[in-house]
């Protein structure tokens, strides 16, 4: 067998990151500039967040072939902030508007506080008669929220975020990586 036209995912775990530091940067953060809800759903999403430990560790994580690095590359990053009863829908980030990759750096999540998934971007997959037996059906891929881990991914890959049924705060940092010199 040949897998053809697979889509890969960064996943990045414990990044090291000073989590208390960053969640009271997206406290300020929230507090000084206002929601821009593009996909969040009753919580908080402030754009125009950054954060220098973060740009590096995307820096150091970011996929390229080794014979064509990455050079060169901008980010824009913004905060969601998703207390009970929030998540956000289903969404893709622009590729058409020169978004390289997307991703989302966890900051704080409690137990329950809700998974991302991906959507399998194959049109009509659903329906085909060999997704069955040859692949499980496997329509769209779960990702627990785990505090200081990165997850990078194709922004054309369409997501959601499950809704927070716990009792606190999640707190993520997502990006677009914009701009890419080869």
């Amino acid at each position: 067998m040949i897998d053809l036209f697979p889509t890969k995912i960064v996943y990045v775990d414990n990044c090291n990151l000073n989590l208390e530091n960053l969640e009271r940067k997206c406290m300020d953060h929230m507090a000084t500039e206002p929601s821009n809800s593009i996909s969040n759903i009753g919580g908080y999403q402030g754009h125009h967040f950054s954060d220098n430990q973060l740009f590096t560790t995307i820096k150091r994580n970011i996929l390229s072939f080794q014979d064509e690095p990455i050079k060169k590359f901008n980010y824009v990053s913004w905060v969601n902030v998703n207390g009970p009863g929030s998540y956000n829908e289903r969404h893709s980030h622009d590729p058409h508007s020169g978004t390289f990759l997307s991703g989302v750096f966890y900051v704080k999540c409690p137990e329950g506080s809700g998974r991302i998934r991906f959507y399998d971007p194959r049109p009509h997959i659903q329906s085909a008669a060999d997704m069955k037996y040859y692949n499980r059906s496997d329509t769209y891929h779960w990702f627990p929220p785990i505090p200081n881990t990165m997850i990078m991914f194709p922004s054309w890959l369409e997501h959601d975020v499950e809704i927070n049924r716990s009792t606190e705060e999640r707190i993520s940092i997502s990006f677009n990586i914009i701009n890419v010199e080869y």
